[in-house]
């Protein structure tokens, strides 16, 4: 029987306490729980080169319509990526 707490907990405990840390300097003090998921959408999303299925994945979420709501786009790139076509 595998112990509760192991080696892998340690190491999924730590790197979400790295990214919780993070995500409330990022949302500038607000700690609500919808403006943290928000920013930790936003900073996987970039951190996989804006692959929005494998954020999908890394969001739980079994609709994509649900990690979009999450996601922030900026408008300008959006714009920029037009015309650069």
């Amino acid at each position: 029987m595998r112990a509760f707490w192991s080696r892998d907990c340690n190491k999924t405990f730590f790197c979400c306490s790295r990214l919780v840390a993070g995500v409330a300097n990022e949302s500038r003090g607000d700690w609500r729980p919808h403006a943290m998921r928000k920013t930790f959408a936003n900073r996987v999303y970039h951190q996989l080169n804006q692959d929005l299925v494998k954020t999908q994945r890394a969001m739980g979420h079994k609709n994509i319509n649900s990690t979009v709501a999450y996601l922030s786009f900026v408008e300008a790139e959006i714009d920029a990526a037009i015309l650069a076509s």
